[in-house]
């Protein structure tokens, strides 16, 4: 899962990665947000999750899943 922490007012990306993860407990993610600090995201964040700020190139997330889930060799 890639979630954005900040949704608007009300739910947030944690509480969404939080739900998920409930139901997927090996579900990887990683959140992205250009407001939130890497502080809040360790004390929000589920466990085994990566966070990339915004702005960020596609090859950055690209990493970031591949730290998660592996890189199967393929582009």
């Amino acid at each position: 899962m890639i979630v954005d922490v900040n949704l608007g007012t009300g739910t947030t990306g944690f509480d969404v990665a939080r739900f998920a993860c409930k139901l997927h407990p090996q579900l990887p993610v990683v959140y992205v947000s250009g407001q939130t600090s890497e502080a809040s995201f360790k004390a929000f964040g589920v466990p085994g999750s990566l966070f990339l700020p915004k702005p960020f190139l596609p090859s950055e997330l690209l990493e970031r899943i591949r730290m998660l889930v592996g890189d199967n060799g393929s582009e």
